[in-house]
């Protein structure tokens, strides 16, 4: 079968006609902290072996793989916990809207282009994420380490008068479902150390 062109590649979920599209399962091997730079992410590798390694995400050969099982050229991402807010009607709260990941040259949308797009999207919304988490975010303590450290201001949260604060960490969790032909956007989720179960890989959770 001939290689498929950028210029014959499907577009995001809005004007998908290709069916329903999984995205890359390289996603679940990310031990992504949401509000950290992207260098400190990492990836699972060998994720079917005993003991595997991690190793940084940036220069992994995962990075330039396509995003979705199908190549598309451009894919939209909500926020879940955002999404749910608005549905809730929580009062003063506004959901954002999605995030519309593609590349300048109009090419396939890779891992790396998810993962560099939705970073600054989450630090976008930063404040409304942590109101979400609110109930499940704990409180820094030794063990999260370094990753923190860049982080030393404190958040407001809405309907509470204490400074919250900010080096709290919320991870990737993964996608909920995969993208649909008659979908908005792929809806992202977000995970808490308070939440307790994750569909995260235990071994990204360490």
């Amino acid at each position: 079968m001939a290689a498929q062109t950028s210029d014959a590649l499907p577009k995001n979920s809005l004007h998908n006609t290709r069916g329903a599209i999984p995205l890359n399962d390289a996603f679940e091997r990310l031990r992504w902290s949401i509000f950290e730079d992207v260098s400190k992410i990492l990836v699972l590798d060998e994720p079917e072996t005993r003991n595997p390694g991690l190793s940084p995400f940036e220069g992994h050969t995962i990075a330039a793989e396509s995003a979705s099982e199908i190549p598309l050229t451009e894919i939209a991402f909500s926020i879940d916990e955002l999404n749910q807010f608005h549905a809730n009607g929580i009062s003063g709260f506004q959901r954002p809207k999605p995030v519309v990941v593609s590349r300048a040259d109009g090419g396939t949308v890779t891992v790396a282009d998810v993962v560099q797009q939705l970073s600054v999207y989450f630090l976008s919304y930063k404040e409304d994420i942590l109101r979400a988490k609110e109930a499940y975010l704990e409180e820094s303590t030794s063990d999260y380490g370094t990753d923190d450290e860049q982080v030393g201001t404190a958040t407001i949260c809405e309907g509470h008068g204490a400074h919250q604060p900010a080096n709290r960490r919320v991870f990737f969790d993964g996608f909920f479902g995969i993208i649909e032909p008659t979908m908005e956007a792929l809806p992202v989720l977000l995970w808490a150390k308070g939440e307790g179960s994750s569909s995260l890989d235990d071994r990204l959770l360490q």
